[in-house]
């Protein structure tokens, strides 16, 4: 999950209003798309069908699927850190 956490967070450093494809190789054919980013939700492969989004992204939050509620919340971006949940303990900070 934390590569995928990684992806997301530089999504949201982005725009999450933004439309972004990843593609595995530098082929980039419709149907090899590893996932798209679209307002936020990431999904899997060409799909955009939001409830099968992985994570979603909102105001400097992860979510995990398709969700914006605090029981959800994987990571939160604070004073330029990533830290797990929404903690204030330094031992919870992720990635710098």
């Amino acid at each position: 999950m934390k590569p995928l956490a990684l992806f997301a967070a530089l999504c949201v450093t982005a725009s999450t209003l933004a439309q972004t494809f990843v593609y595995e190789g530098d082929r980039m054919v419709y149907h090899d798309m590893v996932a798209n980013v679209t307002n936020g939700y990431i999904c899997p492969g060409p799909n955009y069908s939001w409830p099968d989004a992985l994570l979603t992204v909102r105001a400097g939050k992860i979510f995990q699927g398709y969700s914006s509620s605090d029981m959800d919340l994987l990571y939160t971006f604070k004073e330029g850190t990533l830290v797990a949940g929404d903690s204030d303990f330094s031992d919870d900070i992720t990635y710098t």
